[in-house]
This record gives structure tokens, C-alpha cells and sequence, in this order.
């Protein structure tokens, strides 16, 4: 009975680890729980050290070169349940020694991050594309943040998204073969978006990729394809 947990795969071991989340009872039931799972003998495994503070909707990256899971921002609930606060923090899970630190105050704009994020493997540097800003989850941006693993360092790109994008917002995956990312919808002042975002890194500009008019496809899910039938 979980959800809003974070999940992110270790690229070498293959182990998928899953971070936080909610219990029956939503966000006022949270967790700071880490446990794995191994596909090879469907496997589950609660891990001994937890994260800081019981959180959800966490974003994360994995690091290959050091069996590192990566993981921004986040939503977090006081243990009784009193308040519930956004997160300023990096958290950096050692898979092979089962080891957490962390980062704190460190996101810009006083940032939190509930969207998705993408890994570079090439430079080894994650991206995250919108953000809440200060402390609020009805203020947001259209800045995309740049994490480099090496030197903790987090910087603003001078790229930005078509718009701004709120909390539990798109969902992104990278494309090793074009080392690009895909960041599909978005919700953000109450509006949800149906386009695809590509950003590859180190590139320019972001491409806000509409669904086609004639491409025979039900892109808003109303029964109806294409021009003229679904306008």
C-alpha cells in the first residue's frame, strides 16, 4: 500500500530501489523508508538506513561510475503529521554500502523538485526541467537546473521551458541513443499540458513537440482522430 514512492534503477547491479511515498491515507501517512527490489528473483529488501525526513515525490537519477542514486527536492510531512513543508536538498544513496548524505538548502530560486529528471552519463550530469519555487507549490518555473555529480555544483541553464511546470509535474526520460530527454505533459496554475519537451543537453533551443494533426492518433483521449473530426 504505496505511493508517490520514487524508484530509479542501479544501471550496474540492475536493482531497482524505491525512496519514501504514502501510505492508505495520502500524504499524511509518509514514509522515509528505502527498500530494493531484484527482478532476477522478484525479491523485496528493506534497507537499513533511511532518508532524513519521511518524504514523497522525490525526483532521482542514478550515477553508474559510483553506484550512486541521486535525489531532489521532494515533499515531506512532520512525523505527526502537523505540517508538511517542500525540500531544498540533494540526497546522494551509496547502493553498495548502503550509505546516505545529504545536501541541504542548496537548490536555486529556493527551489524544490517533484518533476522528472534525466541523467548525462556522457559529462555525468543530471537535469532537471521545472521546478515549485520558494517554498510553494503554486509558483513555478520554467528554468531547467543542471546538477554536475562530481562537484555537487547546481546551476540555471540558459535554456528554459516553453512554460513553466508545477509540482508532480511531466514525466522525462533519457534517450542514450541521441543523448536527449523526453518530458512528457505537466500541470502548472491549474493547467495540464499534452506536449512532449526534447532537451539534449549541451544543445539549443528546447523543442516543444505538439501532437501532429494527421498523425491517426487520439492524442486527447475524446474518441475522435485527427483534423477536421477532433479540431
Amino acid at each position: 500500500d504505496r505511493n508517490a514512492l520514487t524508484c530509479e534503477e542501479d544501471p550496474v547491479s540492475h536493482i531497482i530501489y524505491c525512496f519514501g511515498g504514502t501510505h492508505v491515507g495520502g500524504g499524511t501517512s509518509t514514509t522515509n523508508q528505502i527498500f530494493s527490489y531484484k527482478p532476477s528473483n522478484d525479491t523485496f529488501e528493506s534497507k537499513t538506513d533511511v532518508f532524513p525526513s519521511n518524504s514523497y515525490f522525490r525526483s532521482c537519477v542514478a550515477d553508474a561510475q559510483t553506484c550512486t542514486i541521486i535525489c531532489f527536492g521532494g515533499h515531506a510531512v512532520a512525523s505527526n503529521n502537523a505540517s508538511a513543508w517542500n525540500l531544498n536538498e540533494v540526497i546522494r544513496y551509496n547502493t553498495v554500502n548502503d550509505t546516505i548524505s545529504t545536501q541541504y538548502n542548496v537548490l536555486p530560486q529556493g527551489a524544490t523538485v517533484h518533476n522528472g529528471c534525466i541523467m548525462d552519463a556522457t559529462t555525468r550530469t543530471a537535469y532537471w526541467l521545472g521546478a515549485d519555487v520558494n517554498n510553494s507549490n503554486s509558483q513555478t518555473t520554467s528554468s531547467i537546473f543542471a546538477y554536475d555529480v562530481d562537484s555537487g555544483a547546481i546551476t540555471v541553464q540558459p535554456n528554459t521551458l516553453p512554460s513553466s511546470r508545477g509540482p508532480g509535474s511531466e514525466q522525462c526520460v533519457m534517450d542514450a541513443a541521441t543523448n536527449c530527454g523526453y518530458c512528457f505533459g505537466g500541470t502548472a496554475s491549474g493547467q495540464r499540458f499534452d506536449d512532449i519537451i526534447r532537451f539534449c543537453p549541451n544543445q539549443c533551443p528546447v523543442q516543444n513537440q505538439q501532437p501532429q494533426c494527421s498523425d491517426n492518433i487520439d492524442n486527447d483521449g475524446d474518441g475522435k482522430i485527427d483534423f477536421p473530426n477532433d479540431p
